[in-house]
């Protein structure tokens, strides 16, 4: 397991990862450009695959149904919608997964 300390700019960012099972997916969300890039960048350079960059709440919950991410990586103060709007998105349609699975036939 790696434990990995790095400095976003506005932010001291603290991630525990275990890169030899399988390849992690993530999403990138925040307002600032450049921001989702150089993250995007350090997150490639540590094994992670970055599915996609959204910039607020509202893109966030949208990238989650289209690519449904290991890993959300989102700032929370944001413009128009914020981190809080896409997490709580993000939390019905997780919610409304694990009912209709809940409810499905098929065991795996």
């Amino acid at each position: 397991m790696n434990l990995t300390c790095f400095d976003c700019g506005h932010a001291l960012v603290y991630i525990i990862i275990q890169l030899d099972a399988f390849m992690i997916n993530c999403i990138v969300i925040d307002d600032d450009y450049n921001i989702t890039r150089v993250f995007s960048d350090i997150l490639e350079l540590m094994g992670l695959n970055v599915l996609a960059c959204g910039y607020d709440g509202k893109e966030a919950a949208e990238l989650y149904e289209k690519h449904h991410p290991d890993l959300i990586f989102t700032d929370i103060m944001m413009p128009r919608y914020d981190g809080f709007y896409g997490i709580e998105k993000i939390k019905e349609f997780i919610v409304l997964f694990l009912y209709a699975w809940r409810k499905s036939k098929i065991l795996v």
